[in-house]
């Protein structure tokens, strides 16, 4: 599909979609300021942890439960069933991709920029 309209608009959608775009970030921005950084303080008060040791703890729970939970429900249902194999397939195939990609590029990028 081609978009077909006038030149004019161009301009005008990429001025809109870079509005929209600093709006988001700051909504983002705005949201971790007043929910995540309180939280994370108080869990870090209650365990006794460091603040950047709590922080990157949790950032990647969080940054892998989302993995976790759809492999979780893609190896759940009716065994026997192509369906399901394929979901099964589709379940590992996330989780290996996920982990090749944080172990090469993020690893990877941490030993360049840190010998």
């Amino acid at each position: 599909y081609k978009c077909d309209c006038n030149k004019d608009y161009h301009i005008l959608a990429a001025i809109l979609l870079l509005l929209w775009s600093i709006y988001l970030i700051s909504i983002l921005g705005s949201t971790a300021s007043n929910y995540f950084s309180p939280t994370l303080a108080n869990i870090c008060h209650r365990l006794k942890l460091r603040y950047d040791i709590a922080g990157v703890t949790l950032l990647a729970f969080g940054n892998g439960a989302p993995d976790v939970f759809s492999s979780i429900s893609s190896f759940s249902g009716e065994s026997g069933t192509d369906s399901t194999r394929d979901a099964m397939l589709v379940g590992i195939g996330a989780l290996l991709g996920g982990s090749v990609f944080v172990t090469t590029i993020v690893v990877g990028s941490i030993g360049i920029i840190c010998p």
